[in-house]
């Protein structure tokens, strides 16, 4: 029989291959594999690809068939290779998740793949050994440099995301009822017109001191963001009557203090049904004030206002920081697998088992509940570190402002929610990081990158 026309060549961009020549297949990501047109990442999702060209003067047809026997079914891809232009099949197993998801340790198989004409004659054959990873391991730095390798590896740690993990949506229970709006979470709408998300107001019942002032409410607003309150009921002495004031938390501190006199608006004097709205026109902290300084006998007052997009947000990050502090969940600096390529990672689930997590466990643990809620949840990676965030507006929408939150705080405690929001604006635990990666949750999932489905 004469030799074929078609030349192959074959390479295994899925697998992983480590300094020592050894083949890793990436457990966590095996669900990606053959799904996606590009790269995930840094990485191309194909098990086993042939290289073809065909010399002849005529068209071929070609199969090409790839197994991993005792890790998943055949796959096979028949194609016709044009004459002068070079062609590349992949293949990728039907990987048996019942088979690889419950491997903690590392196993070893192959990739084997032919290539066959019309006629079933074999062109090519090749085998593959590989290391099937642990579904829990996660490499940080297979490209480039340790800083070039972590940051652009760093999107696919949204893999580990588990919002649907049944241990996750139990959690879930215990957060919402920490929250200022308890029984809302899961029932997100937009705005029209900004698509924040929204929440019912809420009633304050406040004693306004006759001479001085109720405590302040302090809220964050953002540029063009609109604030709006309303004087339920007022009553006390002859007319009830308060003054209303809104002051930058820099105005406030000088009022407070006696200092100064500057408010960003005021509502001298109203009673029972007063409205009155701001429109910010700068970013930052706002702080609400009901006072009786002109009043000898105190007042007693209900009222609402309007919540702010950061109001929101803060609210569903500090009701998850609250329940794992009261679940006792501690920081545990663990990092198994350093120093061989890989990093042991807690998924969600199992963090919430051992009530401990360490950075990059917590972040996860923050995220599954953030997006269970209805959040799109931001994993924020530094050099060696990782901590969490959520927008003010939902990602589709532009995503406003990012809130981010310390997640290794909740294991101490002696450091307050806001201190952990704080240390995390200022990046604390990493003082001489030169720059972050963001990496939305939901936007890398747009482009495949989803979370692991699990069946045991």
């Amino acid at each position: 029989m004469a030799a074929s026309p078609v030349t192959v060549t074959w390479s295994f961009p899925g697998l992983w291959v480590q300094p020592t020549g050894e083949s890793w297949l990436p457990t966590p990501m095996l669900h990606l594999y053959g799904r996606i047109p590009a790269v995930v990442g840094p990485y191309e999702m194909d098990a086993a690809c042939a290289a073809l060209t065909n010399t002849s003067s005529t068209a071929q047809s070609i199969t090409v068939v790839g197994s991993a026997p005792g890790f998943g079914a055949d796959s096979t891809q028949s194609v016709s290779v044009l004459p002068g232009t070079p062609r590349t099949v992949c293949v990728n197993p039907g990987w048996d998740p019942t088979v690889i998801y419950p491997l903690r340790s590392f196993s070893t198989g192959s990739l084997q793949a032919v290539v066959r004409d019309r006629s079933g004659n074999e062109l090519s054959r090749t085998t593959r050994a590989f290391s099937a990873m642990p579904l829990n391991s996660f490499v940080w730095n297979q490209f480039g440099g340790a800083d070039d390798g972590y940051l652009r590896a760093g999107p696919l740690a949204s893999v580990f995301v588990m919002p649907n993990d049944g241990a996750v949506t139990t959690m879930r229970t215990n957060v919402e009822m920490r929250s200022i709006f308890p029984g809302h979470f899961g029932v997100t709408s937009w705005s029209t017109t900004t698509h924040s998300y929204s929440r019912e107001t809420y009633n304050r019942t406040q004693s306004v001191p006759g001479g001085s002032w109720a405590p302040p409410e302090m809220f964050y607003l953002e540029a063009g963001e609109s604030f709006s309150f309303t004087l339920v009921s007022s009553s006390g002495g002859t007319d009830g009557l308060v003054d209303a004031t809104l002051f930058t938390d820099v105005q406030y501190n000088a009022w407070a203090t006696g200092a100064g006199m500057m408010a960003s608006q005021a509502w001298p004097s109203v009673t029972s049904g007063a409205h009155g709205t701001f429109m910010a026109t700068s970013a930052g902290w706002y702080v609400f004030v009901l006072s009786g300084t002109r009043n000898v006998l105190s007042r007693s007052v209900v009222w609402t206002r309007s919540n702010s997009r950061a109001d929101v947000v803060l609210d569903a990050l500090q009701a998850i920081f609250a329940e794992l502090r009261a679940e006792g969940v501690i920081y545990r600096n663990l990092g198994a697998g350093e120093g061989t390529g890989y990093q042991t990672i807690s998924l969600p689930p199992d963090s919430i088992a051992a009530h401990a997590a360490n950075c990059i466990d917590g972040t996860l643990l923050f995220a599954s509940l953030l997006e269970n809620i209805g959040f799109d949840p931001t994993i924020i990676l530094v050099h060696g570190h990782a901590y969490v965030g959520a927008h003010s507006i939902p990602l589709r929408f532009g995503g406003g402002t990012l809130w981010p939150v310390e997640t290794t705080d909740v294991g101490f405690t002696s450091q307050t929610f806001f201190d952990a929001v704080t240390c995390a604006i200022n990046n604390c635990v990493v003082p001489t990081t030169p720059f972050h990666v963001y990496i939305e949750v939901a936007t890398a999932r747009t482009n495949g990158v989803q979370a692991i489905p699990r069946t045991h």
